[in-house]
């Protein structure tokens, strides 16, 4: 019986390495000529002349890399926090700089043009408390650009996280 199984193991892969060289194999055009006295021994030409340059190959039927669980699942959260953030962005020009999407699925990052209350709370009431949790996102970072413009990060300003319920919290930092 492991007789048979070891047989038809090595005949299925020998099968499957056969199918692969064929596949793989290039396959050079020959050009057949017949001489002029019409002989019945034809002469094969399959070197290409030594200046020419070998013909290019064409993909016809390109595969798709597959991709894996994570990734779909990060894709999608990026297709689904998009909306989202083209709304931001439209709907508080003074008031946010930028809007970007962390590693995260469920967070986003803001930065405020100013690091006052009155925008910060303009953002949370008008935004993220009523449309957030549609979105995916339970939690929002906000950040303000430093004094001086220079090679200094982001400084953090305030956090907004949510819980199972959907209440927001804020926290300044």
């Amino acid at each position: 019986m492991k007789a048979m199984a070891v047989v038809g193991g090595l005949v299925s892969g020998a099968l499957v390495v056969a199918i692969a060289a064929a596949l793989i194999w290039p396959r050079g055009e020959h050009n057949a000529t017949v001489p002029p006295n019409g002989g019945a021994s034809p002469v094969t030409n399959s070197a290409p002349p030594p200046s020419s340059q070998p013909a290019p190959i064409i993909v016809q039927n390109v595969l798709p890399v597959p991709i894996g669980q994570d990734e779909r699942v990060r894709n999608e959260y990026v297709q689904k926090r998009q909306p989202y953030v083209q709304y931001l962005t439209a709907s508080f020009p003074g008031v946010i700089n930028a809007v970007s999407l962390p590693s995260e699925l469920d967070t986003i990052d803001i930065t405020l043009l100013r690091s006052d209350n009155e925008p910060l709370m303009r953002v949370i009431n008008e935004a993220v408390v009523p449309n957030a949790h549609r979105y995916g996102i339970r939690r929002i970072r906000f950040f303000v650009p430093p004094a001086q413009p220079s090679m200094q990060p982001m400084k953090p300003f305030a956090e907004c996280t949510s819980d199972y319920v959907g209440m927001w919290t804020v926290y300044r930092l």
